[in-house]
């Protein structure tokens, strides 16, 4: 039998040898290139709570640390509980995981018989199955009889610390000394026991009565259902074979039938209700006797129609036909099911019939439409995320192409956006981004697209429309942001927009093309005195890219040769308190300009990475960064671990793969010290070179870091493929983390898959005392932000080292 992986190989119990700290024991990942991970004023956070009585403190966070496991334990398994459906993956899970998670010697599940007066040994993990194979030749224990038998007669769990003590033990194989069994409960009644013995005395402890008992009662629907689907499945065998087996089995398969809760129903076919269970009519708002005769599809909303899969099912009989749908119920409301279809082959003259299961999947469906929702919007806003609105344009550049449609683009940037910013703060510039794109769909026609493409720029794309039409909605656009009155406190501001427009119509070639057309456009208007339109064309486009982009260039290479880059670094550190671990810092990059001021990489990287100088200074700061960490040899911080961000031009380059690997085997640093992080954008553009330049990297015994990790739903789709030790869950996501439920539930998605997968998580953006605790609670790795520490030169961080 194929054993499902452990629960918990990141954090195998309270009897695994390795310390902690050991099991953390690689640097923290890092954000995003170069770039602080959370650039916004901190948290007001407070000095440390110091108790007065520390022994019982340190009492409190082992009992704090020992329920967060049991938590962990619990939430681990019940994930994995609902992706088992057959009874034998139920059970062998069950016994795995007392094993991985729990630390035990062995573990044997055992379940009633039918007459309820034996128990059989259904899954053995351990001693009594070293080899963790199917069970051949089952225990068989009778109700009553040893300790075992005594549980499932009583229905209370037994710790027995020495077997000695006890003539009732049984001895099966080798005597052991330590017994702990707990009955598996559903509805009120027995159907099980979970056993495990131990070779030493008073092995078990109460905290592992009670999670085993857990444990059990979770595991007991799961169990109690898939025995009821088994019986099921051998009742209507019987109907198949024998109209005898059918008049005995009636009234017990009716029983079931009708208060499984789920909603059952035999179709003929034409889609004509033949059967319903009592659940089903309840869950339609009908009578069962009121259902039989109607047609299906009066309750299936949208398409295919039920009919049509009805005949799918006939066309192929031989397999399980699964889909999930509307369904209308009798007052109105609508739910989504998931419903599975197996074809029934008739009797005697009658022809095959469908048996229909239905199962509300109404607030799953809910949650992942939220979800999708998250994913292709701007949490400020509510308008199209970037890349939602590079979605809709390429579809544009599709009809285009196509002859069928004409689309014009419109890019938008605020004027005098950092005044207002910089004299109020933060909120009052986030609150004047939601009123004004309120103002901007108000000005728009239904049918086109407003997006937030990132800080105070905004996209438009304007479908079907006439160029001059294009240049209409933009002036009404631009005038109604003109004669817009921002009141914040006591203060009123009055703001401008620029405006770029590109029109696609088949002279620009991909949404790269026109997103930059569009915003040297945008830069022609500020340039030209702000607050207006420039149409752009493509006579102009180098003169634009040059005066934009060029002026970063000369200035990049002129800080390079005249040593005017620096490096910052950004600690990080554990969520658990008392974590005895080396020193994490992410190395962040900072140029300086003519005058001295420190310049951060959000405005000299985009020019750096579209003129090809990101792998130069990626070299640069390998180099830099390597010579600082030999020299920290017989300091404090020798032992302090790094993280190098890396550009996704380097990381699709074979040249400076090989500088890299040729630099980190002649330097004196311990590359265990060195953790490699790019952003999941950057790895998955080219998942095979990103998953070679990896491998080789990890060969020499660095460490490899994810960056801005969920921010796509296909997240979890490449990530197997990809051998990473961190994944640093998006900020977007850790921002007001403590007020966000949906951000909780996807840091705790990715935190439980990372672990589960090996992987250990940070978290970004960590502004406050609030979002730490939350972070604290949900079990993240690692954590990073303002609130923790802001980027200072690298050198500042040595003494505190």
């Amino acid at each position: 039998m194929n054993l499902p992986l452990s629960l918990g190989q990141m954090d195998a119990g309270h009897r695994a040898d390795t310390p902690v700290g050991a099991q953390l024991g690689t640097p923290g990942a890092m954000s995003s290139h170069y770039l602080s991970s959370y650039e916004s004023e901190p948290g007001d956070g407070s000095d440390d709570w110091i108790p007065a009585d520390r022994a019982t403190a340190r009492h409190t966070e082992d009992v704090l640390a020992e329920k967060t496991r049991s938590l962990r334990v619990i939430n681990r398994l019940g994930l994995l509980l609902l992706k088992e459906s057959s009874l034998d993956e139920v059970l062998w899970l069950v016994a795995k995981s007392a094993i991985a998670e729990l630390g035990f010697d062995d573990c044997v599940v055992y379940l009633l018989d039918e007459e309820r007066n034996v128990l059989v040994q259904k899954a053995a993990i351990g001693a009594k199955n070293p080899v963790a194979h199917e069970i051949l030749d089952p225990i068989l224990i009778p109700v009553g009889k040893g300790i075992v038998g005594r549980v499932a007669q009583t229905g209370k769990p037994e710790n027995i610390r020495d077997t000695r003590a006890h003539s009732s033990y049984i001895v099966d194989d080798d005597a052991r000394l330590s017994e702990l069994a707990v009955p598996i409960i559903h509805d009120g009644r027995v159907i099980g026991v979970i056993d495990s013995e131990h070779p030493e005395t008073d092995f078990y402890s109460d905290d592992d009565c009670e999670l085993l008992t857990t444990i059990a009662s979770m595991a007991s629907t799961k169990i109690a259902n898939a025995m009821t689907i088994e019986r099921l499945n051998r009742t209507i065998l019987q109907l198949k074979q024998t109209r005898d087996a059918l008049r005995q089995g009636e009234e017990r398969y009716r029983m079931l039938y009708d208060l499984h809760p789920s909603m059952f129903f035999t179709l003929d076919a034409t889609g004509r209700i033949v059967s319903v269970n009592h659940f089903a009519a309840e869950q339609l708002g009908l009578e069962a006797s009121a259902l039989i005769g109607q047609n299906m599809g009066v309750f299936h909303i949208g398409r295919p129609s039920i009919a049509h899969r009805i005949q799918q099912c006939l066309a192929e009989p031989d397999r399980l036909h699964r889909w999930e749908v509307r369904k209308r119920l009798a007052a109105g409301r609508e739910i989504w099911v998931r419903e599975t279809a197996r074809v029934v082959a008739g009797q005697d003259d009658e022809g095959p019939s469908i048996f229909l299961v239905s199962e509300d999947i109404t607030e799953n469906h809910e949650l992942a439409t939220e979800l999708e929702y998250r994913a292709t919007h701007d949490s400020l806003t509510g308008l199209s995320n970037r890349r939602e609105f590079e979605t809709r344009l390429e579809a544009a550049f599709e009809w285009v192409r196509n002859g069928q449609s004409q689309f014009a683009l419109l890019y938008m940037d605020l004027d005098q956006f950092k005044v207002l910013n910089d004299t109020c703060g933060h909120a009052a510039g986030d609150e004047l981004l939601r009123q004004l794109s309120d103002l901007f769909v108000e000005q728009v026609r239904e049918n086109d697209t407003v997006a937030r493409l990132g800080g105070d720029e905004f996209g438009v794309l304007i479908d079907s429309c006439t160029l001059p039409t294009a240049l209409r909605i933009g002036g009404g656009l631009r005038r109604a942001v003109e004669e817009f009155r921002f009141r914040w406190l006591d203060k009123v501001f009055s703001f401008g927009v620029s405006i770029g427009v590109v029109a696609i119509d088949g002279g620009i070639d991909g949404v790269e093309a026109a997103l930059a057309a569009a915003d040297n456009a945008c830069y022609a208007a500020k340039e030209a005195g702000r607050n207006r339109i420039h149409l752009y064309s493509e006579s102009d486009e180098d003169l634009l890219r040059r005066r934009k982009e060029m002026r970063w260039v000369t200035r990049i290479n002129a800080a390079l040769e005249e040593g005017r880059f620096h490096l910052f670094a950004q600690p990080i550190v554990p969520v658990l308190p008392d974590v005895d671990e080396p020193a994490h810092y992410e190395i962040l990059l900072r140029m300086e300009d003519e005058e001295g001021q420190i310049i951060a990489p959000g405005a000299f990287l985009p020019a750096a990475e579209r003129y090809g100088l990101s792998v130069k200074l990626d070299r640069w700061v390998v180099s830099a960064a390597l010579a600082w960490m030999e020299g920290q040899s017989g300091t404090p911080t020798e032992h302090t671990r790094y993280a190098i961000n890396l550009s996704g031009h380097s990381l699709s380059d074979n040249n400076f793969l090989r500088f890299l690997t040729e630099t980190l085997r002649d330097t004196a640093v311990d590359t265990e010290r060195v953790c490699i992080e790019v952003t999941e954008t950057a790895a998955i553009s080219n998942l095979t070179k990103a998953g070679r330049f990896i491998t080789a990297l990890k060969e020499l015994g660095c460490r490899f870091a994810l960056d801005d990790f969920g921010s796509g739903l296909s997240s979890f789709a490449y990530l197997k493929s990809l051998p990473v030790d961190y994944l640093k869950i998006d900020g977007a996501f850790v921002k007001d983390l403590a007020n966000d439920d949906m951000g909780q539930a996807m840091v705790r998605s990715i935190h439980q898959v990372g672990n589960m997968m090996g992987k250990r998580t940070i978290a970004e953006f960590v502004d406050g005392a609030d979002t730490l605790a939350k972070l604290r609670e949900i079990g993240v790795d690692y954590a990073q932000g303002y609130y923790l520490g802001r980027p200072a030169p690298i050198a500042s961080w040595t003494s505190d080292s």
